[in-house]
């Protein structure tokens, strides 16, 4: 009798996995259709504007020739001929010259052009993808070098927010892919795109986590997460070692509609696995921020992919976002898929700032249907410190037990970590992100 029972459960657990990969191919459909219709959207932007004028971001290069010929060029948020911010540096290997708009620093008020608050907004910051802090799964053509007014051949536009300028030009700008480039380089206008069906389609709400019905694991668990360990080793071990062959949707016992980065919580005693040190392996594009809530972005080196074996991936966490002030972080959450059922979020206090230590160093388990991983970082902060603000409203998930005196002040954000590097020797990173575009989103918040 218990044999049959057994295998009953075996047959339950295939069954749920086809299941689930049936649901993850319609989400996956579902996805790219509404990507279709935002993309058709954004051309018919720049289809209304010709012959318009609209808020744009453009390059106006310089009129030189051979090594002189960016020499002088800026890029420029426009009205028409109206200038409101400008960057360029007058060399010819400057921020004016980039075939992107540049985003390292701020591009400050044009000086000769008095249409904007240069006052109460005297600089502009442009980022990379929509003010929510996505872009889109397909992949843009590499800019090429084309004469002006040409028409353009890209057909998954780029998108850039524009923040902390004038309101008259603050918003987001999605490149014009149906009329014109400007002066070599894709012209950006700046629209209200309607792409909040695509974002929950891509980044569905977490669900709340589920009463725990087992008996608990310890004698008196608390609902908060443990510090982590003062050794190097875990407190408390496993109880089964994690397969190599994960599943793209972590099995829940109520699960939901439509696959979801956040399971139901299986366990109320979180522990936290071991710190140890480790290497940096130099490709930038191994690691890639889909999703950011909050206004403060977490420094380039917090996180460091260290090992990466196509099943799972090791990276390290280096606390550097207080660095600057010199304090410490009052929490840090890590919510990721620690086996092919379990996902588990791991808390730190009082995380002191170290740029050369990690303090914590995890394995994530990989898509079963792409070489790629999920990481989500929370960091709760008192704003007083200067390090958050309290424009971070984020939410730290539930299933992370945060303890009821965390500050007000949270980011959250979001990274696709890749389990095979992009940068070896013989791979095409642009054709395998092609190949893997359309299930990006799946796991994604």
């Amino acid at each position: 009798m218990m044999t049959v029972r057994f295998l009953s459960c075996v047959v339950a657990v295939i069954v749920a996995s086809i299941t689930d990969e049936v649901k993850a191919q319609a989400v996956v459909d579902d996805c790219a259709s509404l990507e279709s219709e935002l993309i058709e959207d954004v051309r018919s932007l720049g289809v209304d504007s010709k012959d318009k004028l609209f808020d744009t971001i453009e390059r106006l290069n310089s009129r030189g020739d051979g090594a002189n010929q960016c020499t002088n060029s800026e890029w420029r948020l426009n009205y028409g001929h109206l200038s409101y911010y400008k960057i360029g540096d007058g060399t010819p290997t400057g921020p004016g010259c980039t075939d992107l708009p540049y985003v390292s620093i701020p591009w400050p008020y044009d000086t000769n052009d008095k249409g904007v608050d240069n006052v109460n907004y005297p600089e502009a910051h442009v980022t990379e993808g929509t003010c929510d802090g996505f872009v889109l799964t397909c992949t843009p053509e590499p800019i090429k070098t084309k004469y002006s007014y040409s028409r353009p051949t890209n057909t998954c536009p780029r998108v850039y927010c524009v923040t902390d300028a004038d309101p008259l030009v603050a918003g987001e700008y999605w490149e014009d892919i149906s009329n014109f480039v400007q002066d070599q380089v894709p012209r950006y206008i700046k629209g209200e795109i309607d792409y909040s069906k695509y974002e929950e389609c891509r980044f569905p709400k977490s669900p709340s986590a589920a009463p725990i019905t087992s008996s608990p694991t310890t004698a008196s668990p608390s609902d908060a997460p443990t510090k982590k360990p003062t050794t190097s080793e875990p407190t408390i071990a496993p109880a089964d070692p994690p397969t190599m062959n994960p599943t793209l949707v972590p099995k829940t016992s109520n699960p939901t509609s439509y696959p979801t980065y956040y399971p139901t919580n299986t366990l109320n005693d979180p522990t936290f696995p071991p710190v140890a040190e480790g290497s940096q392996i130099d490709c930038p594009e191994d690691l890639s921020l889909i999703r950011s809530t909050g206004v403060t972005p977490l420094p380039k080196n917090f996180v460091q992919v260290v090992d990466q074996q196509k099943e799972t991936v090791t990276v390290a966490l280096h606390q550097t976002l207080s660095a600057s002030v010199g304090t410490s972080l009052d929490h840090v959450f890590l919510y990721y898929q620690e086996s092919e059922f379990d996902n588990k979020c791991y808390g730190w206090d009082d995380v002191e700032a170290n740029a050369r230590t990690p303090f914590a160093t995890i394995e994530i388990v990989c898509n079963v249907l792409t070489p790629y991983a999920m990481l989500e970082i929370c960091v709760a902060d008192d704003a007083s410190k200067a390090v958050l603000s309290v424009d971070d409203t984020a939410e730290i998930p539930q299933c992370c037990h945060a303890p009821p005196e965390v500050p007000p002040s949270v980011i959250c954000h979001v990274f696709e970590i890749s389990c095979v590097s992009e940068c070896m020797e013989g791979q095409s990173g642009v054709g395998r992100r092609r190949r893997r575009r359309l299930m990006r989103g799946l796991a994604q918040k």
